[in-house]
């Protein structure tokens, strides 16, 4: 309530919200709704209330979920979505939503790429072996478990492949820990870096990396997309929610038809042995130019003048 009060402060004529989990719904409704009110008693406008939803639907549901997301929903004037997938869950969940249909701009916030070599050797990685990276937080539905189950198949034909996990876990590490083990995965192809990982230190893990993947089980869009993007990474995905959006197939990155331990292992030892990174690498560089904050910012004031 006193967020909302501060914010009427300002007399806004928008406050946006980025939405992706029930969690922030309560605080989110209350806000918006303290904010018109003050408004309308001071005889304002109200702020027009936007949430940019990275998600609607929870990957992990819980009870009450809906019920909290539709609170908040109803403070809302009108939404942003990023892919198809979104707008699709939002319509299910809220059918009465406006919205619109914005890229997601690629981050400036993680430093410039720095040079393979310079990465490398501050991730005491070999210079001349092939890396792989898997990077964000450890999820079920993010399927590292899928890569891993991967990696053997992967070590037949590339012995000398290295694969970097980087990213906090969200479930039990034991369990994962357990898993690789029953894998047989030789400890040196294997760097785990699982604690925080401060904004400046992402650079040097997107830098020694030769690709990106994402072997997700389920997806609205992804936050790792633009930021492979901006460090010039081309990435391997699976097909599932908007990273088809995102992910050109043979352009900006490869795509694999299902969330599987094989099909997933085909794109990468595709990406490897048809030499395709320089050529995906410029891809990436085309394909980036989309998703400027330019245009981002044009789409909330095209809605914004529009008033509907």
């Amino acid at each position: 309530m006193k967020a909302g009060a501060v914010a009427a402060k300002f007399q806004p004529d928008l406050i946006l919200f980025k939405y992706w989990i029930p969690f922030f719904a309560p605080a989110y409704g209350v806000i918006a709704r303290v904010a018109k009110r003050i408004a309308r008693r001071k005889g304002q406008r109200p702020p027009r209330i936007v949430f940019i939803a990275d998600n609607v639907v929870p990957h992990e549901a819980r009870p009450g979920d809906l019920q909290l997301t539709r609170y908040a929903f109803r403070a809302v004037d009108h939404f942003i979505v990023h892919s198809d997938a979104v707008e699709r869950e939002l319509m299910r969940v809220y059918p009465s939503a406006k919205f619109i249909k914005l890229p997601h701009g690629i981050f400036e916030i993680f430093g410039e790429p720095m040079p393979i070599s310079d990465a490398r050797r501050l991730l005491e990685l070999p210079q001349d072996v092939p890396v792989i990276l898997f990077f964000g937080y450890i999820r079920k539905y993010k399927g590292l478990d899928i890569l891993l189950h991967a990696v053997p198949k992967l070590l037949e034909k590339m012995p000398e492949l290295r694969i970097v996990v980087a990213g906090e876990y969200y479930g039990d590490e034991a369990e994962y820990r357990s898993f690789i083990s029953s894998l047989g995965i030789p400890e040196r192809n294997l760097l785990f870096a699982t604690d925080y990982i401060p904004n400046d230190e992402v650079a040097k893990y997107f830098s020694a990396a030769n690709v990106v993947v994402l072997p997700y089980r389920s997806a609205t869009q992804s936050g790792i997309v633009p930021i492979a993007y901006q460090f010039d990474k081309p990435v391997i995905v699976t097909d599932v929610g908007g990273l088809r959006e995102t992910v050109v197939d043979g352009v900006s990155g490869l795509i694999a038809r299902e969330a599987t331990p094989e099909l997933v292992a085909e794109q990468v030892l595709r990406f490897f042995d048809e030499h395709l990174e320089a050529r995906l690498v410029q891809g990436v560089k085309q394909e980036k130019k989309k998703y400027s904050w330019d245009t981002f910012a044009e789409g909330i004031e095209r809605m914004m003048a529009s008033r509907q």
